[in-house]
């Protein structure tokens, strides 16, 4: 017996089991193709920041060379005029200079010893330096003499200001000419040149994207120094090139601004879209597998379903990825095309698709979570008193701009007499309700949609609408399987509009959940379709203009017209206003910061519970308090439940706003009781968050100017 529970037991979870080790499979897939990307990613900007300092090469070596260069001319011209008189040598290294900007001097060093200067004024106190006995310039001027080779010294710190770099060259008298000294060592020459004009030219040659250091290496004692930038730049791991320099090389070391980047900028997106992928994967292996542990009695049965669930992965697989493409692509194209970015039209275009995409991808997650907990039995519904007229308003708000966009006709008829309350659950009538019409507005190319509500008592009293289109209509044999998870009425209709093939499904669940059903009551191929939404409504309360519900008379009809001016929300919050945001969640911080900020607002930021009741108390009791709170709900330490009513246990007055992803009547319910006065669901609508929050500020500054005038 034993055996037999243990056999069941695992039955029982083996779809879970399945679901788990799919979505795994699916994960490490991902992290795979993500992996991948980083380090074709990585090797681009490696390339990339290899071919700027290459380019920064070519420009430091012309730039070096082109002074140190003009040492061979000075050194020609000595060396067949030894007897060189200071006019001659001004002349010549007046026009040396000319030739090349950041040159401070030209120096003869005749038997080591300065004998001329150019330019003589502020350097007057140069001639007479015996090279061989000055400290800091002995060590250079004999490895110029060992070497016989010009040698370029520095940066040296000059008496005079600034720091150069000082490039000699041993002379010896031409053997040539009829001299005493012909083939003698005459002395040397000297260039010196200013570093910050060297470097100023190289910074202005420096691409945008990477930061660079110089360091030579002397040959004298084999040790390095830096330049230009600092040794810092070692920790990072930078390129290494050499500058050629007729005197030896340096060393240019570069890395991107930012760091060698470990991910691509698309990684996160990817790893969080895989996750979300790698789910979705795990529950439709895991929605099969439990529906054929029930249908293994009915092989015909299980073996159409099996065919279907394989159409709708399919289909299921280009939902995601179409917007995923679209995401990530325009993701990629944004942040390395600068062109495209600095566009306003491409760019807000860009952010349009991007934002349209990612609201398919969650509406595509929402019905596969709703069909689920459906499944598992975990969906609830509730019972509240609503008005009808108030819900079809927010329904008419929500869906006209689709109607409007493919120029359909959209009416909505209430036939009185209607009642002015009722009680049922209007969040999932609202959910049935934008799911009918959103089917009929993707369904029809030209025409109308309708949408007809009645109120009736009989056989019991119920709710019905109606929702009419013109569009493509269905067969009776279409009919037959649209309600099924994971079908449309055919493949042509998915291929051509798009879809999971869940919404149907998951509304038909929810409607027999509310005591109703929904039913096709007319439909006919290319003549459009009618669909009937109805569930039971209790304790329904009729005022003056609806006392004749009972009556005989013929139900009148009127025609709600949705209003052609948007609606006026806040953009901007009052002037002064304090806000404290509670939320930690680091991409929502910066969200919500952001919006509230761009409105106008002082935000202080914390992320929990704990510090929220600290710092409100803190600047309510040195009477500076914040005109609102924003607090989530889930924190840790302490979450916003806790820290509201913490608050108000301690006498905190001021409005607090609840932000939770939790968006049932019951959730709303239960932050009020905590002591929030508002209540905000995530994701953030901006308009509808700034329109609340300056509702509650403008209470509170009224409030402080009754107390000031009092």
């Amino acid at each position: 017996m034993a055996w037999r529970d243990l056999q069941r037991h695992i039955l029982r979870i083996s779809p879970v089991i399945a679901g788990f080790f799919v979505a795994m499979v699916v994960f490490l897939v991902v992290l795979d193709v993500d992996r991948s990307k980083n380090v074709q990613y990585r090797k681009s900007v490696q390339n990339s920041t290899l071919e700027q300092l290459t380019t920064l090469r070519a420009h430091a070596e012309i730039a070096i060379n082109t002074r140190v260069h003009l040492i061979r001319g000075l050194r020609a011209h000595v060396s067949t005029n030894p007897d060189i008189d200071s006019r001659e040598f001004a002349n010549l290294a007046s026009a040396m200079m000319k030739e090349c900007e950041g040159v401070r001097s030209f120096s003869l060093l005749k038997d080591n010893i300065i004998s001329d200067v150019f330019p003589r004024e502020g350097n007057e106190g140069a001639i007479g330096l015996d090279l061989l006995k000055h400290p800091t310039q002995a060590l250079a001027a004999r490895e110029a003499m060992r070497t016989g080779q010009p040698w370029l010294d520095g940066p040296v710190k000059l008496v005079q200001g600034g720091n150069a770099f000082i490039n000699r060259a041993p002379v010896y008298v031409a053997e040539t000419l009829d001299h005493p000294r012909a083939g003698e060592y005459w002395g040397m020459v000297s260039i010196l040149f200013d570093a910050e004009e060297l470097f100023s030219e190289l910074v202005d040659e420096q691409p945008s994207g990477v930061q660079f250091a110089i360091r030579s290496h002397d040959k004298r004692n084999e040790r390095t120094k830096y330049i230009f930038g600092n040794s810092t730049i070692e920790e990072l791991a930078p390129l290494e090139l050499e500058i050629s320099l007729p005197t030896g090389a340096w060393q240019l070391l570069g890395v991107p601004k930012s760091g060698w980047p470990i991910r691509a900028p698309s990684s996160i997106s990817l790893r969080v879209i895989g996750g979300a992928i790698a789910l979705l994967t795990g529950i439709l292996v895991y929605l099969p597998l439990r529906s054929n542990q029930q249908l293994q009695r009915a092989r015909q049965s299980a073996e159409a379903a099996s065919i279907a669930k394989s159409a709708f992965l399919a289909n299921m697989s280009h939902e995601i990825r179409t917007p995923m493409t679209a995401i990530l692509g325009y993701v990629e194209v944004l942040r390395n095309d600068p062109e495209f970015a600095d566009s306003p039209h491409e760019r807000n275009r860009a952010l349009k698709t991007i934002q349209q995409n990612g609201e398919h991808l969650t509406t595509v997650i929402n019905d596969i979570l709703d069909l689920s907990k459906i499944e598992a039995g975990k969906m609830t519904v509730e019972n509240v008193s609503f008005s009808p007229r108030r819900l079809l308003e927010e329904v008419v708000s929500l869906m006209r701009f689709r109607a409007e966009s493919k120029k359909l006709d959209f009416k909505i008829e209430v036939c009185e007499p209607m009642p002015a309350t009722v009680k049922s659950d209007p969040t999932r009538i609202r959910q049935v309700l934008v799911n009918l019409i959103g089917n009929s507005i993707k369904f029809t190319q030209s025409g109308h949609v309708a949408v007809r509500v009645q109120f009736t008592q009989e056989p019991t009293a119920r709710l019905e609408f109606d929702v009419i289109d013109t569009g493509i209509g269905m067969t009776v044999e279409e009919q037959q399987t649209l309600y099924r998870p994971f079908t449309q009425a055919n493949e042509t209709t998915t291929r051509q509009f798009g879809g999971t093939g869940l919404g149907l499904s998951v509304c038909k669940r929810l409607s027999e959940m509310l005591g109703g059903d929904i039913v096709v009551l007319q439909s006919e191929p290319n003549e459009g379709t009618t669909f009937r939404f109805w569930m039971n409504v209790d304790s329904f309360q009729i005022d003056a203009e609806t006392s004749a519900i009972t009556s005989d008379a013929p139900p009148r009809v009127w025609t709600l017209e949705p209003s052609t001016q948007p609606s006026v929300t806040a953009t901007k919050l009052e002037p002064g206003c304090r806000i404290l945001l509670a939320e930690d969640g680091i991409d929502n911080q910066r969200l919500i910061s952001f919006i509230l900020k761009k409105a106008g607002a002082d935000v202080t930021m914390v992320e929990n519970g704990q510090l929220a009741v600290e710092t409100a108390i803190d600047a309510w009791q040195t009477e500076s308090p914040f005109h609102v709170i924003l607090m989530d709900m889930q924190m840790p330490i302490m979450d916003g439940y806790e820290a509201t009513s913490c608050l108000r246990s301690r006498g905190y007055d001021w409005p607090i706003v609840a932000l939770t992803a939790h968006s049932m009547i019951s959730d709303r319910e239960k932050c009020l009781a905590a002591g929030c006065d508002e209540f905000l669901t995530k994701p953030i609508d901006r308009s509808r968050m700034v329109q609340v929050a300056n509702e509650q500020i403008l209470r509170a500054m009224s409030r402080t100017a009754s107390q000031e005038g009092k």
